[in-house]
């Protein structure tokens, strides 16, 4: 099997992935993946930890965006208006879990896979 498929073989079995079309992850987020195991797989190899490093080739993807990210001042009004849309109990964990995206950059299926994986 191509190393490539077999990455997105183990990467679609072995984690919990969020329901996208087909039960595959979307081509930018196994780009997103391949990078940083690649990134290990060049470091094993500079300790000599491995002979070569395999060649990979990235999935196709359209270079579009969809939406745009939110400026510091929109994140700031999401945070004061918190408690109002979520209730005054739960507020405290909403703005912990925004400030983890903001802060992170994760997607909220990225930070909601990771939360799964904690329990």
């Amino acid at each position: 099997m191509h190393s490539r498929a077999c990455f997105i073989a183990a990467s679609n079995t072995a984690c919990p992935t969020p329901p996208v079309a087909g039960g595959l992850l979307p081509p930018n987020t196994v780009n997103s993946l391949l990078a940083a195991v690649m990134a290990f797989v060049r470091y094993c190899e500079k300790h000599g930890w491995i002979d070569k490093v395999p060649p990979l080739e990235k999935l196709e993807t359209r270079d579009v965006m969809k939406g745009r990210p939110i400026t510091g001042e929109e994140f700031e009004r999401m945070l004061k208006v918190t408690s109002k849309v979520v209730g005054h109990e739960y507020a405290q964990t909403w703005k912990f879990a925004l400030q983890i995206l903001w802060e992170s950059g994760f997607r909220i299926s990225e930070m909601i896979v990771n939360l799964l994986m904690i329990r």
